[in-house]
């Protein structure tokens, strides 16, 4: 449900009234530049395929956010959005559009023909930061235009046309909620336009907009609990449940398989789970089950915690403002700034196989008596003061109990850009502008586990105490021989380093859930902490008009170059740049680009009028680029340097049959330059599991190193594109058809 308000009248789906639209001047008479090209021309005229949404479209859906509107088209797949970020923790509440699904980087945002700031460590683009009650249209290439904009258009162009001609007061307040009761959204905007004097003219907008989301896929009937399973050596690699699959685990413990000879069968059910008292009960191992995942029995759905939108808080503005100084030149600065909060409470964190040794306390009698003799016993003191190299089983847990994950992000971006632009004799225009803007993002994950760095192993003694393992400090609990308490083993280490980096270690009681001292659960948790800043400087120059002139038409020609500064400095917390935590971002790098390139692009008609041929034209277009790199991280964690040269191009040709058919061809050559992730970023965590074929066909979760490398060069990408428009006449005069 939603209801919806325009200023200065109330408008409800049931009792609509009619209000005059507030009066915008009249539209220039000059012919516009149409995205995807340089030359001036319409959008059914050029040689790639145009999207055009206008703000009326917008409306009409009662959208209050482009990118909403543009993931509803088929050439798009809504991958990074408030209803995509159940699991995940990065840019959370962003909107990042993905033009036909190959990824967030491989399209280009523009706003009035020019790049946005980037919000995003990949350089993406945000759309949240653009009030929607400003745009007048937006055009969408599907296609390379790598010639005419540069690097990241790929698959194409995405160009929000602001509203920069309005005239009045412009007001939005709408609010909308599910059927089901949940997911309320309120939106607020405002828009105001204004002459200055004879030659000038004044807009600013701005909106703000609070989504509250919604919980987890079982809140709604439709959802089921299903899960896939791995199914090594058997007919079919991979087993599918849709209602009847999930985690192989739980936040009570399971032992089950060969984790602990016939303790694992106690109950005739495969498996061994925990009551609240710690006691052991049965669990049901399904089915099947490998790895993670089993299908049937005692699992836990996949997305029990898992939101179908996350809570999003947004607000932007932007100024325009622009004077002509004389008939043919005219200055002009544009203004954004805009916030964007997301906040997710993560699915929980777990762990398929924690190792629990034999001299642990806590663990129940009825378990204990299937240890092998010598270790059937309760345990009077350690077994060891260094932490045994061979566990006496293993347990799956999920630390819901405990705690989940709570991930923000809060984004703040600044842009300004300001320019002067003119006409020389004989239809040339031109333009020069400059643009800085900037990006400060931090991200956090409240509730973290502190599992150790990768780089000093546990169990190995001369590193353990370099570790930061907190949480299997904790986990590893033995009795304290002084007092016959549960305490940590580090603790009563030998090694001075050791006890010095495990104190205020509190023993952890994992058999059953809840059973944890509150004080081992703050030990064993922090919060991660990653802060980004973004910087770039754009300087363009470009100028376009007429050659000369042929028997079917004027030569057309656009030429141009730009320089581009980006700037990234990314900083964590501590224990972030060991990668000590469950989930870690990365750790510290900083990078700068500079680009300078240079375009040109050419129309050549060459028929006009001829029978089978109303008119042909061919178009070309070539941007030549450099990229001076420079930045510290990487997996190499050094101070690296690059360069290298990128060339796109494009050909195309448009042949009209006559008035109401016509084809088109293109054949691109485009390019995406690595962004700062792709170069300098030196880790993340992976949780993926792969099966061992040298062990039996076991899961295993290994440890992966991976990060950016500053000497990646660029992707590029061959595009061809053919297309029909058809423009019927007589009875379906007015419509327009064009299949690419």
């Amino acid at each position: 449900m939603a209801a919806s308000a325009l200023i200065p009248t109330i408008a409800m789906p049931a009792m609509a009234q009619e209000t005059p639209a507030p009066t915008e001047s009249p539209a220039s008479e000059a012919p516009i530049v149409v995205t995807g090209s340089r030359l001036q021309r319409t959008t059914f005229d050029t040689p790639s395929p145009v999207t055009t949404l206008g703000s009326d479209d917008l409306a009409r859906r009662g959208i209050t956010n482009i990118a909403e509107a543009i993931t509803e088209l088929p050439s798009f797949r809504d991958s990074t959005g408030p209803q995509t970020q159940g699991f995940g923790s990065f840019n959370v509440g962003a909107r990042i559009v993905n033009l036909r699904g190959l990824g967030v980087t491989r399209n280009l945002i523009l706003v009035n023909g020019r790049r946005f700031a980037p919000s995003t460590r990949e350089g993406s683009v945000d759309l949240n930061f653009i009030p929607s009650i400003l745009i007048e249209r937006t055009e969408i290439v599907t296609g390379g235009a790598s010639a005419a904009y540069g690097s990241d258009a790929i698959t194409g162009v995405v160009n929000v046309i602001l509203d920069e001609d309005l005239v009045g007061l412009k007001a939005e307040a709408d609010y909308g909620v599910s059927e089901q009761g949940d997911g309320d959204r309120y939106h607020a905007a405002l828009a105001f336009g204004s002459p200055i004097g004879d030659r000038g003219h004044f807009v600013i907008g701005g909106e703000w907009a609070d989504q509250k989301g919604i919980g987890n896929c079982f809140t709604r009937d439709w959802c089921t609990s299903g899960a896939i399973v791995t199914h090594p050596g058997g007919p079919n690699n991979f087993i599918r449940s849709n209602n009847d699959g999930g985690f192989a685990f739980n936040s009570s413990g399971v032992l089950k398989g060969g984790a602990i000879g016939s303790a694992t069968n106690l109950f005739g059910t495969g498996g061994v789970t925990f009551d609240a008292n710690g006691n052991p009960i049965a669990y049901d191992t399904g089915t099947r089950a490998f790895g993670l995942t089993q299908i049937g029995g005692d699992h836990t759905p996949t997305y029990l915690n898992a939101n179908i939108t996350v809570p999003v808080q947004r607000y932007s503005f932007n100024a325009f403002a622009d004077y002509e100084l004389s008939d043919n030149l005219r200055i002009f600065v544009d203004g954004t700034y805009g916030h964007v909060a997301g906040q997710l409470l993560q699915t929980s964190f777990f762990t398929a196989g924690m190792p629990i040794f034999a001299d642990n306390p806590f663990i129940p009698d009825e378990v204990r008596a299937q240890l092998p003799a010598g270790q059937n016993t309760q345990p009077t003191g350690p077994a060891s003061l260094v932490r045994p190299g061979a566990a006496a089983f293993s347990m799956a847990r999920s630390f819901d109990d405990f705690a989940r994950g709570y991930s923000t992000s809060k984004a703040d971006t600044y842009r300004i850009a300001a320019g002067i632009d003119g006409k020389f004799g004989g239809g040339w225009n031109w333009d020069a502008s400059y643009q800085y803007s900037r990006t400060d993002r931090n991200q956090r994950v409240e509730d973290n586990l502190i599992v150790g760095a990768a780089a000093f192993p546990i169990g190995n003694p001369a590193t353990i105490a370099q570790s930061n393992a907190l949480f299997y400090f904790a986990a590893d609990a033995v009795v304290d021989p002084a007092t016959g308490n549960p305490t940590c083993r580090a603790l009563l280490s030998a090694d001075p380093d050791l006890r010095a980096a495990a104190q205020g270690c509190v023993p952890l009681n994992l058999f059953g859930a809840n059973n944890y001292d509150p004080a081992a659960k703050d030990y064993i948790y922090g919060t991660l902490i990653e802060d980004i800043k973004l910087e770039q400087h754009v300087v363009a120059a470009n100028v376009a008009g007429e050659l000369t002139q042929l028997p079917a038409g004027p030569i057309s020609l656009a030429l141009g170059g730009e320089y581009r500064v980006d700037r990234i400095d990314v900083t964590h917390d501590d224990l972030s740049n060991l990668y000590a935590y469950f989930q870690n971002f990365g750790s510290d790098y900083n990078g700068k680009t500079e680009v300078i390139e240079g375009f040109a692009e050419i129309g050549v008609p060459v028929f006009k009028d001829e029978p089978g041929a109303q008119a042909v034209e061919l178009n070309a277009a070539i941007r030549q680029t450099h990229y001076r790199i420079s930045g510290f991280g990487s997996y190499l964690q050094t101070q690296a340097n690059n360069s290298f040269d990128a060339t796109a191009w494009k050909l195309s040709a448009n042949w009209e049959v006559n008035d109401w058919l016509r084809f088109r061809v293109s054949r691109s050559r485009d390019i995406r330059a690595p962004n700062f992730a792709e170069l300098f970023l030196a880790s993340a965590s992976s949780f993926t599991p792969i099966v061992n074929p040298f062990k039996g066909n076991i899961a295993q979760n290994p440890d992966l190193y991976n990060g950016g490398s500053p000497f990646v060069r660029p992707e590029k990408a061959d595009t061809l594109g053919i297309g029909m428009i058809l423009q019927p006449q007589g009875a379906l005069d007015g419509l327009r058809l064009s299949v690419d």
